[in-house]
Order: structure tokens, then sequence, then C-alpha cells
């Protein structure tokens, strides 16, 4: 059940996600206890919406101080240290970059 302050959210959401969602709401609590939902949702395989390594430009060491570890697209899990980017498809490194940066 989608939390009132998010419904609205979730109604303009694009299929794939409200699909993640739904997906995700019928996974066992103590699944849902570790992986919070954002993380799931940006994670969850590969999403169509998000842009390839390739078309962003992505490289795994950056050359100057932007990065994905200040970037504001990046989310990096806690129990796996994984980095995830709600931009482009597949983990990253917080050492890469990628044309999207940004602050």
């Amino acid at each position: 059940m989608i939390e009132e302050q998010y419904q609205e959210a979730y109604d303009k959401a694009p299929e794939e996600t409200k699909r993640a969602i739904e997906k995700y709401e019928q996974m066992p609590k103590s699944f849902r206890d570790k992986k919070p939902l954002l993380y799931y949702v940006l994670g969850s395989g590969t999403p169509p919406y998000k842009m390839s390594k390739q078309a962003s430009a992505y490289v795994d060491k950056a050359s100057g101080k932007q990065n994905c570890g200040n970037c504001i697209f990046a989310f990096q899990s806690l129990v796996t240290k994984n980095v995830i980017c709600s931009q482009i498809r597949g983990n990253v490194k917080v050492a890469g970059w990628c044309r999207l940066w940004e602050r």
C-alpha cells in the first residue's frame, strides 16, 4: 500500500517504476526492512528509463574533483556498499564520473 504522502508521485511514475514498487511491496517484510524502496527501485534490473553507461560517457575513474561519490544521482547501499545511479544503468564506482554529474 502506497503511503498517502507518496501517492501523487506514484500516480505520475512511469509504468516500469510502478511495477517495481508493486513487486517491492510483495517482498517479505524482512527483505523490505533491509533494502529501502528507493534503492530497490533505482537498482532493480536495468530500468528502460535509465541511460546506458556508454551514452552517459561513464568512466570508472574521474579525472577531476567531480565523481559519483559527490553526485546527487548516486546512492550507496550501507549494507553491500554497491553504488547505483538514478540516471544510468548498472552499478557505478564512487570514483567514477559521467557527463550527467551534478551536485
